[in-house]
């Protein structure tokens, strides 16, 4: 038992020196927004939220960005952050289809059903599948079926 718990103490280890030389290193939105995912995956929402403001800076078109910001903001319950992030997502890139999907789920937890109707009318247009949670949640929630 001793020796499993070392090696799980020397991975997380071993993770946490990872993401702090990579910290050090990235230079591009790309690698802030990695680093992003990284964070969001160890739970640490606050520094993926301020890799992807870095990513942003770097490029203020690079949708992945400010989507992964939108669900860190999503992650946190703070849904009213994080639907603005969802949206420029899309603004940015129209074919977005999880950045729509979250941003509905945003709105369906703020209890905004007309504006996640209208987040699932883009998505079908786009000829893309809606996230049958947010479609079963929404029909439920908002009384309607379109």
């Amino acid at each position: 038992m001793q020796l499993q718990s070392f090696r799980k103490m020397i991975f997380v280890l071993m993770g946490v020196l990872l993401l702090t030389v990579s910290c050090v290193y990235a230079q591009t939105a790309e690698e802030y927004v990695s680093l992003a995912i990284a964070n969001i995956n160890h739970g640490d929402l606050t520094q993926a939220i301020s890799n992807c403001d870095k990513a942003i800076e770097i490029n203020p078109r690079y949708a992945p960005a400010y989507n992964f910001r939108g669900f860190a903001y999503y992650q946190q319950g703070r849904f009213y952050q994080a639907i603005p992030n969802f949206t420029k997502a899309t603004e940015i890139n129209p074919a977005y289809v999880e950045a729509y999907n979250y941003c509905g789920l945003s709105y369906l937890l703020v209890k905004d059903y007309d504006s996640a109707w209208l987040v699932v009318h883009k998505i079908e247009k786009l000829g893309n599948v809606v996230n049958p949670d947010l479609l079963n949640a929404l029909k439920k929630e908002s009384g309607r079926e379109k």
